[in-house]
């Protein structure tokens, strides 16, 4: 700290000018009044007076004048705006993000604060002492990013911004806030902007040290300063819940407990199945973790009826963070897929006929029984009309790519694939001979196919030969090749292919394996078609949406934990729970540098030592000063 001050309005400490108006008012203020007196034996006390009011005199003696003075010359240097010198110099125009993801919520041991609050406690001083010429910008930080205020020099508004900000039960994700501060800067100069978080962002391995990292991708035209706020205490929660079929009557429920390295962790796990909304515990299990212990705990449930399950950590200790110890999972009714598949491809209905659990449509000889179905099989682009999740098309040309892709006479070549995707597991078809040659028009390349959401799953020579599309909660799958014009159904490939579509359309129509909802956005929600539905979330606030056509409902937020209702003209639709299940956020962790394409930026957890305005408190002694005055020259005598 420096104690020589500094002035804001330098130029205003003229009015000190005014003493001398003041000084000589009371030079002339002296006026003598005639006086007859009975006697000469008073002249003595006369001429004493004359001497008292001699002007220097009367100067020296009058408490009036020097308090209206000291309160004249007090009130000159609060306009001129005094402040004290800080080690940190803010600058004219300061954007600040400040982080409330999930994580921001955990609470610290000792001062029983979260993160959040922590971090507002920083700022907020800022707020209280900016300069006349500062203006603050307030960003807050999630999984998107919000600008709370714009650049102001408003200290209620800034003050009540951030009274306004809340945790929000999602992971962080720095690059729309730091895009936003950076579209602040094109319009006025921003030399450097602030980041308060705890660093639990999306990290990356540095390739040399090993150590982690935040990555932001992209050119920053300004400096990043970078606070972390850490708390103490540990944290135990639950990272993941998964349900799979394990026979045809009999869910096996997957939940895994994980603590953080700082304390080890012990508490009661349960799972509850709810019944009109009230929970029925089916499940108990002790868990027991040392620092940075994870257990995977095992439960069974009867799978002929729909359930909703809770899962709930009920911890023994200090838990710091509470938002993970609970999560929700939807099963639904065991059954068998509903595959469409035409004769026209009976290599696919021989090879579906041979796999348990498929209900396979038209069946042999007869007309299509189903309306809906899990899988659609086809070499008709009109079959899409179908209602289903999991579409596969056979040498059809996706309309989106009509101008694009042509299916060629030649020879085709496999030259790679995705060897991770769904699909393409333990599939080897390099091998496999084609007759049909899709090719790629003139200045087509995949990235104009992700442009358009397709991605390649299997390269061929001169274009794609199978894509891979989603649409909202539908996965459609297309090969570019016929399959009579192939070696593929006389090879192992196939059956392997087979198989990997349909547990890919199992887990589309969740039937096989089941995760339990994250938070961010709603899953789908299938219901009546093209009805107004109003979405409740846990805080009680509400939002309308309307399900499309086929009845889906999607891209509804999801920002915090717990159960959601839908409903419409006030009946209850569907009723769902949101997880946070974040192993990342469970774990509290956070990073010490942020690394730009420029440079990297180290946190630091000290606080701000900004210039503090001292004119409010002269301008207050002032005030005080004049009180003063008045009480003692106005007062009542005796």
């Amino acid at each position: 700290m420096n104690w020589l001050p500094g002035w804001t309005a330098p130029f205003n400490a003229l009015l000190l000018l005014l003493l001398i108006p003041v000084i000589v008012m009371y030079f002339l203020k002296l006026k003598r009044t005639r006086q007859e007196i009975p006697s000469l034996l008073l002249w003595q006390q006369v001429i004493a007076d004359q001497r008292v009011n001699a002007p220097f005199q009367r100067f020296k003696r009058n408490l009036l004048l020097w308090l209206q003075l000291l309160m004249l010359a007090l009130l000159a240097l609060a306009a001129a705006q005094p402040f004290i010198r800080g080690r940190d110099r803010l600058t004219k125009n300061l954007p600040i993000l400040i982080d409330c993801s999930a994580s921001m919520g955990a609470v610290d041991a000792q001062t029983k604060k979260t993160r959040l609050e922590l971090a507002k406690d920083q700022v907020r001083p800022i707020i209280d002492n900016m300069l006349p010429d500062q203006r603050l910008m307030l960003i807050e930080v999630h999984q998107s990013a919000q600008t709370l205020t714009q650049l102001t020099d408003n200290k209620t508004e800034l003050r009540q911004a951030i009274d306004r900000i809340e945790v929000v039960d999602v992971p962080s994700r720095l690059e729309d806030a730091l895009a936003l501060a950076r579209g602040q800067s094109k319009l006025v100069e921003i030399p450097s902007i602030r980041l308060y978080s705890d660093g639990n962002v999306p990290t990356r391995p540095n390739p040399v040290t090993g150590e982690l990292q935040a990555i932001v991708d992209f050119e920053l035209p300004f400096q990043v300063d970078y606070f972390r706020v850490k708390t103490t205490g540990g944290n135990m929660g639950i990272t993941s819940l998964n349900a799979s079929r394990s026979t045809s009557s009999e869910w096996e429920i997957f939940v895994r407990v994980e603590c953080t390295p700082e304390a080890a962790g012990n508490g009661q796990l349960r799972l509850s199945k709810l019944v009109d909304g009230k929970p029925v515990v089916i499940g108990e299990e002790r868990v027991i973790l040392n620092p940075g212990e994870s257990q995977r705990v095992v439960f069974s449930v009867d799978s002929s009826t729909e359930l909703q399950l809770k899962a709930e950590l009920i911890p023994s200790d200090f838990d710091a963070l509470a938002v993970d110890n609970t999560a929700w999972v939807d099963l639904p009714l065991a059954r068998e897929l509903q595959v469409f598949c035409p004769e026209t491809l009976p290599a696919f209905r021989h090879a579906l006929k041979g796999q348990a659990g498929i209900r396979l449509d038209p069946p042999d000889g007869k007309p299509s029984e189903m309306a809906t179905y899990d899988l659609v099989i086809t070499d008709s682009l009109a079959d899409l009309a179908r209602e289903a999740t999991t579409y596969l098309t056979v040498g059809q040309i996706p309309k989106e790519l009509d101008a694009k892709l042509t299916i060629k006479d030649g020879n085709a070549t496999v030259v790679d694939w995705k060897r991770d995707a769904p699909i393409m597991q333990h599939v080897q078809v390099r091998e496999v001979l084609m007759v049909d040659e899709p090719t790629l028009a003139s200045g087509v390349t995949d990235a104009t196919l992700e442009e358009l959401g397709f991605e390649t799953l299997c390269h061929g020579a001169n274009g794609p030969l199978m894509l891979e599309r989603r649409v909202g909660p539908r996965l459609y799958l297309h090969w570019m090749f016929k399959l009579d014009r192939t070696t593929l159904p006389y090879r192992l490939a196939f059956p392997i292919l087979t198989t990997n579509l349909v547990n890919l359309a199992m887990r589309q129509s969740d039937l096989a394996d089941v995760k339990a909802a994250s938070t961010g956005l709603l899953p789908p929600v299938k219901l009546d078609r093209e009805t107004e539905y109003r979405v409740t979330n846990p805080k009680g606030e509400h939002v309308s949406t309307r399900s499309d056509a086929d009845g889906w409902i999607t891209g509804v937020s999801a920002r915090s934990v717990g159960p959601y209702e839908l409903r419409a003209g006030g009946k209850l639709a569907r009723e769902l729970g949101v997880s946070l299940i974040n192993p990342v956020e469970t774990s509290l962790a956070g990073v010490e540098k942020l690394v730009t394409k420029e440079a990297s930026v180290s946190a630091t957890e000290t606080k701000l030592d900004q210039d503090k305005p001292i004119w409010s408190s002269i301008a207050s002694i002032a005030l005080i000063v004049l009180l003063v005055e008045w009480w003692y020259f106005q007062k009542k005598p005796g």
